[in-house]
């Protein structure tokens, strides 16, 4: 499952399919709108097929205790990612990955980077969404600048899924920045959240602003590329969270137990390594699809 309005978070449900395929599954994707309310209904909805395994990320397991208890009775297993909980239940929910080491580490290496860029001399606007398991990596990033830089200063504002890569969304960026002009960073979460901001910078005539942050997309690595945007991404990659989420499952279906598989490699992904085309996003280990393919091969 994955919400229609992120980006990343479909480019991991088509990873997942690829996954997939290359253990003989089927897979299906279920869009929902980004509410905990929504995602709950669309759980049952899947659950109630009686699949081998329903994923979905970002939504924590507190705030889907009924669909948790249907997946159990029905013998399903739970896959779920970005999340702090760990997994409790065999079937139900049994498989976790992407914990918050993955995102801690992302935003601990985005704060220093913002400081050498910054001279020690940062202040960031940071830009996230109302979702639990974004929140260590935002107040990894800020903890870290505040210990190492108490000159430095940051301030914390959410986009609303349904805003994102809308004019919604970047006015609320721009909208800050032209209230205290010496904000000259801008952290985002995920990349989608700053979908088009280097356009509405550039019409309300806002030079030197740096845009970084963690898991880029396509427009911001185009961005990345110009010469207007000095920043860098942490990759996070929507890829390997596709493909580890099936792990998880099946690490789970073998052991017949819970299993949390925690974080993954991350890299920092600069003008200097920029692939040259920006449809290509590179994860790290760049062979992650081979090297778990031939781990699972003797299981299936």
């Amino acid at each position: 499952m994955a919400s229609g309005s992120v980006p990343s978070m479909m480019v991991s449900a088509n990873e997942q399919a690829k996954a997939a395929a290359a253990i003989g599954w089927t897979h299906q994707t279920i869009a929902y709108d980004g509410t905990v309310t929504d995602a709950n209904a669309k759980l049952e909805q899947a659950i109630a097929e009686r699949p081998t395994v329903v994923a979905i990320a970002g939504v924590p397991p507190a705030a889907m205790q009924q669909p948790i208890a249907s997946a159990q009775a029905a013998g399903v297993v739970l896959s779920l990612s970005g999340v702090t909980e760990a997994p409790s239940t065999f079937p139900g929910y049994a498989a976790a990955s992407q914990g918050p080491d993955t995102q801690e580490a992302a935003g601990e290496r985005n704060a220093y980077l913002a400081l050498k860029a910054s001279g020690c001399n940062a202040n960031v606007l940071v830009l996230s969404a109302p979702v639990q398991t974004l929140k260590p990596t935002t107040d990894k990033f800020q903890s870290v600048l505040k210990q190492l830089c108490p000159q430095c200063k940051s301030s914390y504002s959410e986009i609303q899924f349904a805003d994102i890569g809308s004019p919604a969304a970047t006015s609320k960026a721009v909208s800050a920045l032209q209230v205290d002009p010496s904000i000259k960073y801008v952290y985002a979460a995920f990349a989608n959240l700053v979908n088009g901001l280097q356009s509405a910078l550039d019409q309300a005539g806002i030079d030197g602003v740096t845009v970084f942050g963690t898991t880029p997309d396509v427009q911001a690595m185009a961005a990345l590329k110009s010469s207007k945007n000095p920043g860098w991404w942490v990759t996070v990659s929507a890829e390997l969270d596709g493909w580890f989420t099936v792990d998880a499952a099946l690490r789970a279906l073998d052991k017949k137990g819970p299993v949390f598989t925690g974080a993954y490699p991350v890299g920092v992904l600069t003008k200097a390594n920029a692939p040259a085309s920006s449809d290509d996003i590179p994860s790290f280990p760049t062979n992650f699809r081979e090297l778990l393919t031939t781990l699972w091969t003797p299981a299936v």
